[in-house]
């Protein structure tokens, strides 16, 4: 690890995510307003996947703006990235790529922190998280809705409904709602926690709502729009019914980003997850339960 006069150095291994771009100029754009102090990108591995557009038609020129305006130097591999660099932030977009990649960056021990969502099934992601321990590392990975600046006046309800609006957009190579999905159910976490007991979906003209019910009696009604003409998520105590104190996750400044990169920051210093194992993996497991529920809907 680096010293604490030094700044922490960072590698990014996928460039093919608006989030690579954010988490760079967080930390070496000196005209970025909300600049983290003490980190920067010294290191990157561009990536991407040929067979989805999403990765294909924005890994050149996330790659280039990287390189050419915020000083990053590419490096041939995501190995070479892990040693180079205090802590690795694996930004790839396609999650299908992340036990792969988890494999070549883990080895060197170094904290790993993972875009949402982890992997597209709980079972990669335990074999991630069993890397992390094998190699003496750790992970790291959450949805930055996690860290709105809202969510500590709605956590730590024991009971009650919760409702959580927004959009709900599909990716065919992240299946049902591990694209996006991933959002709304670690809100619902950070609010009640991860004791869930069960769920269950309803599917509308322009939108599908889960519902998410916990240990403690609590709720959450996740209400995705899935043509979304605006990418706002809202929250608010009460049923869709009775729902009262709407407040937006973000606002016009965009999502928690920062707030993100903070933990990230206080993570790769500290090696412990901000997000405990179990937590992770419940959310992917409550995600599987959701995609086995749309199934219906599907036949």
């Amino acid at each position: 690890m680096s010293s604490a006069a030094a700044p922490l150095r960072l590698g990014l291994v996928g460039l093919d995510s608006s989030h690579a771009e954010w988490f760079a100029r967080l930390a070496n754009d000196p005209r970025c307003a909300e600049r983290v102090p003490g980190i920067r990108v010294v290191a990157a591995y561009p990536g991407g996947v040929a067979e989805l557009p999403i990765s294909r038609d924005r890994v050149a020129g996330y790659t280039r703006l990287l390189r050419d305006e915020l000083g990053v130097p590419m490096l041939e591999s995501p190995e070479a990235v892990a040693d180079a660099v205090d802590a690795v932030l694996i930004t790839a977009v396609d999650a299908r790529t992340h036990l792969a990649l988890a494999r070549a960056t883990l080895p060197a021990g170094k904290p790993v922190f993972i875009d949402k969502p982890l992997a597209t099934s709980a079972a990669e992601a335990a074999e991630i998280l069993a890397l992390a321990r094998q190699h003496g590392g750790a992970v790291f990975s959450a949805s930055s809705l996690r860290y709105s600046s809202i969510l500590p006046t709605f956590s730590g309800r024991a009971r009650g409904t919760m409702t959580l609006r927004g959009p709900l957009p599909f990716q065919p190579a992240m299946p049902g709602w591990f694209w996006y999905g991933i959002h709304y159910v670690e809100v619902a976490f950070a609010v009640f926690g991860h004791d869930w007991r069960d769920v269950d979906l309803r599917v509308e003209a322009d939108a599908e709502i889960a519902t998410i019910r916990f240990a403690s009696g609590a709720s959450a009604v996740l209400r995705g729009r899935t043509n979304p003409t605006d990418w706002r998520f809202s929250l608010s105590l009460g049923a869709p019914a009775e729902a009262h104190d709407e407040q937006e996750l973000f606002g016009s400044e965009g999502p928690p980003y920062r707030t993100l990169l903070e933990q990230i920051v206080t993570f790769a210093r500290g090696g412990v997850s901000p997000v405990g194992e179990e937590e992770m993996l419940s959310a992917l497991r409550c995600i599987e339960a959701i995609n086995r529920a749309r199934e219906v809907f599907s036949k």
